[in-house]
């Protein structure tokens, strides 16, 4: 009968809680949209921790290895540092050469369309007006944003409120992920006895398990993938100098910023890069397109799969499948986390695997 009881009770409070999730919803959705919203400035901040303990060991071991006092902070100043030179080389050498050039294209295109008309034959002439009518709208951007001045101020103002509150944010992370760093060795030890504690011994060594081979494979990933970046963008930089390009430094920085996303970021890269060529030259655009489809197809085929796929274990053909499904899933940060999360079940797969086979195997030889 007490459990009778036990189970009627339970049954009422779930229904009760139903019946208010049901009745209440709008609430509860604005409470919970407002309690993850609260939370982002905090996983931002554990992500940023993350990818900076990377460069922060390897000055606190490294670098900074015959210092004793302050260690810690040096090497966390120093990768604030490193992270703060390449924000400021994107928005201030590629961003302003991007705009500069994208420009000049609109201001270009009606005097290009005329010649080109002149220069087509009268079978291409009905495309040539096409195209141009179809392009009109550009000549008309000045007259645009005249009449549509106070709408304009209007999203400005608010981009601007937007843009403070973002800067906000990013700041409360920043913060967030430089205590974090500072005191990793005592969240860690703080971890595993929660973990010990509610899981017992052998399901938190087994989950710790897990987590040392997520963290080493997560972190050959970043490596590999900013050295294969460096590699793309140096290459880049190198060969638009040797075939005298223009813009060779910014687009070279540009391709290796964009490359940190797998793949599909050279090309992303590839795209900003030809219109900042073009108001220039179109012939050199397509120079440019040409010689990059040259390199990213060997960085796909060789430099990609040796220096990622090789540092997580992860055959080419795998790393392209999971940034594929990631991308899908979760765009630009899908693909990131993509890669090393499939290069970790397949490990975590493999183990088990082999795990099973050598228990059936010894089960087997014991009953013969």
């Amino acid at each position: 009968m007490s459990n009778f009881k036990r189970n009627v009770i339970f049954s009422a409070v779930v229904v009760f809680i139903l019946f208010l999730a049901f009745r209440y919803y709008g609430a509860i959705e604005g409470f919970l949209s407002t309690f993850l919203d609260s939370l982002t400035s905090i996983a931002v901040g554990a992500v940023m921790a993350y990818v900076m303990n990377l460069p922060m060991t390897f000055f606190e071991t490294r670098i900074l290895k015959k210092v004793r006092k302050g260690r810690r902070v040096l090497s966390i100043l120093l990768s604030i540092f490193v992270v703060v030179i390449i924000v400021a080389l994107i928005f201030s050498y590629i961003i302003p050469r991007f705009i500069e050039s994208l420009t000049l294209l609109i201001n270009s295109l009606p005097l290009f369309l005329s010649d080109l008309s002149e220069l087509a034959s009268d079978n291409l002439d009905p495309y040539i007006e096409s195209l141009s009518t179809y392009l009109k709208p550009l000549e008309n951007l000045r007259a645009f944003l005249t009449e549509r001045r106070d709408i304009i101020v209007s999203e400005i103002f608010n981009l601007v409120g937007s843009l403070l509150g973002l800067i906000v944010s990013l700041v409360l992370s920043l913060a967030f992920a430089i205590y974090m760093l500072a005191g990793k060795e005592r969240i860690i030890e703080v971890g595993r006895r929660l973990m010990n504690a509610y899981l017992g011994r052998k399901r938190s060594d087994s989950a710790l398990a897990v987590l040392s081979k997520a963290n080493s494979i997560f972190k050959r990933f970043f490596v590999g993938q900013l050295t294969e970046a460096t590699i793309l963008g140096s290459l880049s930089a190198a060969g638009m100098i040797i075939l005298r390009l223009p813009y060779a430094g910014a687009i070279g920085a540009l391709i290796a910023v964009t490359a940190l996303i797998p793949i599909a970021g050279a090309w992303i890269g590839a795209i900003v890069g030809a219109i900042m060529i073009f108001p220039i030259s179109p012939v050199k655009s397509l120079v440019f397109l040409i010689f990059l489809l040259i390199l990213q197809q060997t960085e796909n085929n060789v430099i990609y799969p040796r220096v990622v796929g090789s540092s997580i274990g992860l055959p080419g053909i795998w790393v392209l499948a999971a940034i594929t499904i990631g991308g899908g899933i979760g765009g630009v940060a899908g693909m990131l986390v993509a890669v090393p999360t499939v290069a970790l079940i397949v490990a975590l797969v493999s183990e088990d695997a082999e795990k099973r086979l050598n228990e059936r195997e010894s089960n087997f030889a014991d009953s013969l």
